[in-house]
């Protein structure tokens, strides 16, 4: 039981004494609804996004780590030394090139037939050495490895089992007698949160990063990496041997060191997750409540230093509560000795079956405490649906004042539209009438201008006018049919510019009518569309409570159907762990087989204890049951061996002759007789 169990069941306890009184739950009301919606509760919990890039480049990596390991390169050492010939068991070819070229270690010549024998000789002993490059660049590859893998994995843990939360209680509350103002602020940060989010990629990729390191572990205590590992570690840069260059084992081991030397980020992103309890439903607000109330009391106690008129009334109390319990045990073993009497049996008859009573309770009570949990958990699923149905609520009533600040704004702009069609129309007609005026000035201005040059002709030359009025009169027709037609001309040029001028206005009067029913359709087209996502909100949140229904009659269904299947689930876990339990045993036992083949394993203290004795007892017996089996298996296969040669052999003696005429057939013979032999 850890910690966190000890505190439940303890306020568990506590709150069970609180609710035997009126005058404690009606304090507990009272503290609970006074400022209920001041009360807020924020939690955070982070989640690591785990970058599977580098994980997967780590595991295909191995991979070739492995095999390159597996090669277990070497050099032979030849360590020589010159010792007594009567040392010598055996004689290599060195030995004796050496003898030839140092003579003087013969220093007797033997008799007639006899063998040349030396005093001394040099002796040659070859020693495998496995410190080469390579393998010392694979522990190093390895030992970072661990480090980079076990860096990240430590940050990972630590990111995910941190937890923050901050709490904030104003209340005033007011009793009979009593007046309490509570201002609480608690913030909580943890490191050590066992109830860090779940997430089924990230726990899936974290695993894979933990079977890595694993692996990275086990390459490193093998039996080569071991033997290297006494050398010294080499360090960076690498060079690049033939061998990491050429052999693909080495050269994509090369790759994965380079990848992770440069390899400069975390390998994760960190997500906040936070949860705000706002309001808190019934059954938290009333456990928070419960914990204030207690620290009121517990000020009181101290501030009137009671400690020891309390605890006297407590022992009395206990020793109250012992009394009766113990008076209860004594009527209870009278009831029963009256029905043994009653029902003519003896005490022990009747305890018996007591007994068998007892373990009937106890297994319902196993029942409806599962049952009373898988409630407790479908209480919290409904508080969390009501407390989403509220932030839905929420959002609806969000949704509704934006529409109708949206008709407000679309109401605005149509009067807006309407009031610059006005200006825009006012000042269209003052424009006319300004052009009208202001063309009918120019012409007036233009006539009374020709009007003046030509009394100007007539007064500057009314004598020559005189003296040649017959001779130059058709001259002053023609001048006079000039000046009218560019009148004329002038004339039609400002009534052309004026239409212009006017048909510019109306097309731009024409445009802006345009653009006016264009946005007003759009705006109808906003509200329709902010229309329809209110209509699909409100469709989706009754789908949701429907949905939500839904589970929650299915997790009773499930209820049900766990109380019912509970037993036989229990059985085939019993079951499973007997299968369990033997294959472990096979396993125990193939193992020590396997260290006694190797050498690793000695009769002696190792299985003395009496524990140990008893799982080698476990594994003899195991192996016994599987070795019956497997002769079993054995002698039936060795059986069909036999009776298929039997067969042969008969084939062999009836059909002779096809030995001695060569198949012609595209080979189907000797296909099939090869087909026969591999069955």
């Amino acid at each position: 039981m850890n910690k966190i169990d000890v505190y439940y069941r303890a306020f568990k306890s506590y709150r069970k004494e609180t609710k035997e009184r009126k005058d404690c739950l009606t304090d507990l009301s009272l503290i609970k609804e006074a400022q209920a919606k001041n009360d807020i509760l924020e939690a955070t919990k982070y989640l690591c996004i785990v970058d599977e890039e580098w994980v997967q480049r780590i595991e295909v990596g191995l991979t070739f780590v492995e095999k390159a390991l597996a090669e277990e390169r070497q050099f032979i050492r030849s360590d020589g030394e010159i010792v007594p010939i009567e040392k010598v068991k055996k004689i290599s070819r060195s030995s004796v090139e050496h003898l030839a070229r140092h003579s003087n270690m013969i220093t007797h010549v033997p008799e007639e037939g006899n063998d040349l024998v030396p005093d001394k000789i040099y002796m040659v002993e070859k020693l495998s050495d496995y410190a080469v490059y390579e393998n010392r660049f694979l522990y190093m590859l390895l030992s970072y490895l661990h480090e980079f893998i076990m860096y990240r994995l430590e940050k990972i843990e630590k990111i995910s089992a941190t937890y923050d939360s901050i709490l904030e209680l104003n209340k005033d509350v007011t009793f009979n007698n009593q007046k309490i103002k509570y201002e609480v602020k608690i913030t909580d940060h943890r490191e050590n949160n066992p109830y860090s989010i779940k997430d089924e990629k990230s726990a899936l990729i974290i695993q894979r990063i933990r079977d890595c390191d694993q692996i990275i572990n086990s390459m490193l205590n093998t039996d080569l990496m071991i033997q290297v590992s006494k050398s010294p570690m080499i360090k960076p840069p690498i060079t690049k041997t033939n061998v990491l260059k050429m052999n693909n084992n080495f050269k994509n081991a090369l790759a994965l060191y380079d990848y992770i030397a440069g390899y400069s980020g975390l390998g994760f992103e960190t997500e906040e997750v936070k949860r705000e309890f706002h309001p808190f439903n019934d059954f938290n607000a009333s456990e928070i409540a419960e914990a204030l109330n207690l620290t009121s009391f517990i000020s009181y106690k101290i501030g009137n230093e009671i400690e020891d008129v309390l605890n006297t009334a407590y022992e009395e109390e206990e020793e109250r509560r012992r009394q009766q319990e113990a008076q209860k045990m004594v009527d209870r073993i009278n009831r029963i000795k009256k029905k043994a009497r009653e029902n003519g049996q003896t005490l022990e008859e009747y305890m018996l079956l007591l007994e068998d009573r007892n373990k009937m309770l106890e297994k319902d009570s196993q029942e409806l405490i599962l049952a009373r949990n898988k409630v407790f958990e479908l209480n919290k699923i409904i508080d969390d649906l009501n407390q989403e149905k509220i932030e839905l609520n929420h959002q609806i009533a969000d949704l509704n004042l934006e529409i109708a600040e949206k008709v407000k704004e679309i109401d605005r702009l149509n009067q807006k539209y309407i009031d610059d069609m006005k200006a825009i129309k006012l000042q269209h007609e003052e424009d006319i009438k300004n052009l009208n005026k202001e063309h009918a000035d120019k012409i007036a201005e233009i006539h009374n201008s020709y009007i003046e040059r030509i009394d100007e002709i007539n007064e500057n030359h009314q004598i020559e006018i005189d003296e040649l009025n017959y001779k130059h009169q058709e001259e002053v027709d023609a001048l006079n049919d000039s000046h009218y037609r560019e009148l004329n001309d002038m004339r039609e040029e400002y009534e052309n510019e004026r239409s212009q001028l006017i048909t510019n206005y109306s097309s731009r009067i024409d445009q802006l009518n345009d653009d006016l029913q264009k946005n007003i359709q759009e705006h109808n087209e906003m509200k329709t569309s902010l229309e329809n996502k209110i209509d699909d909100l409100n469709s989706a949140l009754k789908d949701t409570i429907d949905e939500r229904k839904a589970i929650v009659k299915e997790y009773e269904q499930k209820l049900v159907d766990f109380e019912n299947s509970s037993n036989e689930i229990i059985e085939g876990e019993k079951r499973r762990n007997r299968i369990l339990q033997r294959e472990k045993e096979m396993m125990r036992g193939e193992m020590n087989a396997m260290r006694l083949q190797n050498g690793k394993i000695e009769v002696g203290s190792e299985f003395a204890t009496r524990e140990r004795f008893m799982e080698l007892e476990e594994e003899f017996v195991a192996f016994n049951a599987f070795f019956k089996e497997q002769w079993k298996y054995t002698k039936k296969e060795i059986r069909k061996m036999i009776l298929w040669e039997r067969k042969e052999k008969k084939k062999k003696i009836n059909s002779p002759i096809e030995e001695i005429i060569p198949s012609t057939s595209n080979g189907t013979e000797e296909n099939n007789s090869e087909s026969n032999s591999v069955n």
